[in-house]
């Protein structure tokens, strides 16, 4: 099995993700991966109307109703619903994208 962090590496240089990205990325697959490539953490879809409004920096969720087309860094928190799922995190201002 390929070590997640080659993936996480691979992932980085594909998307040209540099500077301080890296290590939102980082941080994002060290949460959600083990070793050997297994959930260590599960969160639960929530919607958009569901994230809390002012949680703690680096806050973690997944939501189920999001717009199509997001990529890393958009903003999710003004989307029309829709069913795409992301990954998003709170940057201290804004719910956004750091995986599909």
């Amino acid at each position: 099995m390929t070590d997640p962090t080659d993936k996480l590496n691979k992932a980085a240089a594909d998307k040209q993700i540099s500077g301080s990205n890296d290590a939102l990325l980082a941080i994002a697959a060290l949460i959600l991966l083990n070793k050997d490539g297994k959930t260590v953490v599960d969160l639960d879809p929530v919607t958009i109307a569901q994230l809390p409004t002012a949680p703690g920096l680096a806050s973690v969720r997944v939501i189920s109703d999001g717009a199509a087309g997001h990529s890393w860094g958009d903003s999710v928190g003004a989307d029309t619903p829709g069913s795409t799922k992301y990954l998003v995190w709170w940057n201290g201002s804004a719910w956004t994208v750091i995986g599909k």
